[in-house]
């Protein structure tokens, strides 16, 4: 009898749900990324597609935010094990 771990993973990707799983893990993965700072000021609100949606607490931090933009992508994309973020977009 297969483990739980195995049936689920069998299961995702029999379902085609391997990449909305993986998305998701950018949420878990953000502070570590960003760091305390920057992750008290904002935060990762959706994904549509392949384009991340991140709420900024005001227009500084979206700033902020667009100008860590390419190493924010490279470094959740270095994370990501089957899907890719191709872009940032702020609130």
């Amino acid at each position: 009898m297969p483990s739980l771990a195995t049936a689920l993973a069998s299961a995702l990707k029999e379902n085609g749900w391997e990449n909305v799983v993986e998305q998701h893990k950018v949420f878990e993965y953000w502070e570590e990324i960003v760091g305390k700072a920057v992750a008290a000021n904002s935060q990762p609100v959706e994904m549509q597609g392949d384009i991340l949606i991140v709420k900024a607490k005001n227009a500084a931090w979206r700033n902020e935010l667009s100008f860590q933009r390419d190493d924010i992508l490279a470094a959740l994309n270095k994370r990501l094990k089957s899907m890719r973020i191709k872009d940032i977009k702020l609130r």
